[in-house]
């Protein structure tokens, strides 16, 4: 794993960090569904009403799907799409993680994995 600092921005004004993860500790998201729009709006609807909606974003930005929570600055999971003929496959590629939200990655890691295992997803890897 390597670990670089980034500069802080006027936007969140604390410095973030951006982990890059290897292959074995990656995670790795399947959904049946091949249409990766589709799948973005699954696990918008599956959010719904939820507190965590109110903070966390879905996007398919340049062949990736970006997580973005946004709370006292903000974090985000970039997942490069690869459609296959079971469905999409999405696999961690890059992580920014705010300072204020280290101490509560994996609590929220696991509430986003619910969100995407509600909406039809199968999560393996990197918990």
């Amino acid at each position: 794993m390597v670990i670089a600092s980034v500069p802080a921005t006027k936007k969140t004004d604390q410095a973030a960090h951006i982990l890059r993860t290897d292959k074995e500790s990656s995670m790795e998201i399947q959904f049946t569904d091949s249409d990766p729009k589709a799948v973005i709006q699954k696990l918008q609807d599956a959010l719904g009403g939820r507190q965590l909606g109110k903070m966390v974003s879905y996007n398919m930005l340049a062949g990736e799907m970006v997580v973005t929570i946004s709370k006292l600055g903000t974090s985000s999971l970039h997942f490069k799409c690869e459609q296959t003929p079971t469905g999409c496959h999405f696999a961690l590629t890059k992580e920014k993680i705010a300072f204020a939200h280290r101490p509560l990655k994996g609590e929220v890691t696991e509430k986003i994995v619910k969100v995407i295992e509600k909406a039809g997803g199968q999560v393996s890897g990197g918990r």
